[in-house]
């Protein structure tokens, strides 16, 4: 297996003599690339806007949840919720009285004790800053809506802690990520940016008691069962499913002249990069194969262009795997 990069930084890093899918659910390699160009797309796109007067807001949107839920119809309440509260003249009016211009979304998964999580992150796009008070009247009108909204859709009512969040972007495209899930790459302080947050869902782990998907993966013992069909269910819902996408007329005016690419062409595009590193069959089958977290840093060195390193990282013996996140209890059946 071959690490490819173009030598700038300035593009996602990407593997070849793997098979590649395309998916940006289910596979920890072909997710890395088309996400990294993803979060890359968001953080331009919010730079964009803050140097033309706009404000921007970091909103979560989540469903209260039980272990009994089915994650696919969690996610079409998610998903049909939101789009009915944007049908609604009360959205309207509270969109027009702040200048709304449009938003970017991603929807993400974790599973914990109360069964699976499925929730929406966006960058929200105004026609200027908005104030704290502003951004807190917001958040509770948008809840009041949301709450409306999912009861509609057959959904359980979300909290008014957790149901609707509303965070502001400083002038670095940047949030404090303060409620959301840990990235696998530790920064040192709890500050990334809003391109990383929305679109790097392959580097979080689950906080607390949950479990990011790929983490299902790492499970052994009498769970083992249990949790590689709950990753079996994970494919099967998100099968199809957009894990992006930006209001309607958003993207040309946030990245003007710049066309879209879909996911297959990023793959095919990423393919062209200048070869880095090789890592060795024996290597990759003890070190990379079941360890999507060396597979994702591998990534992030090659991208820093940092060679010397990448090198040592991709021969020299890794570190134990850290333990499955126990405080996820899986039953024997």
């Amino acid at each position: 297996m071959t690490v490819h990069a173009d030598g700038t930084g300035e593009h996602p890093a990407h593997y070849s003599g793997l098979e590649r899918c395309a998916s940006v659910w289910a596979c920890p390699v072909c997710a890395g690339v088309i996400r990294a160009t993803r979060a890359d797309e968001i953080e331009r796109a919010a730079l964009h806007a803050q140097d033309a007067g706009m404000g921007l807001a970091f909103m979560t949107l989540t469903l209260r949840h039980k272990s009994e839920d089915g994650l696919a119809p969690s996610i079409d309440v998610l998903l049909g919720a939101w789009r009915a509260v944007q049908s609604w003249r009360a959205w309207k009016r509270l969109a027009a009285r702040l200048g709304y211009v449009g938003a970017i979304r991603s929807t993400e998964v974790t599973y914990g004790g109360n069964g699976w999580h499925p929730h929406s992150h966006f960058l929200v796009v105004f026609e200027r800053p908005l104030s704290a008070a502003e951004l807190a009247s917001f958040e509770a009108e948008v809840h009041a809506l949301w709450v409306r909204a999912v009861e509609k859709k057959g959904g359980r009512l979300p909290s008014r802690e957790h149901g609707v969040k509303v965070q502001a972007v400083d002038g670095d495209g940047a949030v404090l990520a303060n409620y959301l899930s840990k990235m696998q790459e530790h920064t040192g302080e709890r500050r990334a940016s809003v391109g990383t947050e929305i679109a790097r869902g392959d580097l979080k782990r689950g906080r607390g008691d949950s479990l990011a998907p790929f983490e299902l993966l790492d499970a052994e013992g009498p769970g083992t069962e249990q949790a590689r069909g709950l990753w079996v269910e994970f494919v099967t819902a998100t099968r199809g499913r957009r894990a992006f996408s930006w209001t309607k007329g958003l993207r040309d005016r946030l990245l003007p002249g710049e066309e879209e690419k879909t996911d297959d062409e990023l793959i095919e595009e990423a393919e062209a990069f200048e070869l880095v590193a090789v890592i060795e069959a024996r290597t990759y089958d003890r070190a990379f194969r079941n360890n999507a977290d060396r597979l994702a840093e591998a990534l992030e060195i090659a991208e820093s262009g940092d060679l010397d390193r990448l090198a040592w990282y991709v021969t020299f013996p890794p570190d134990p795997s850290p333990p499955m996140n126990q405080s996820v209890r899986f039953s024997a059946s």
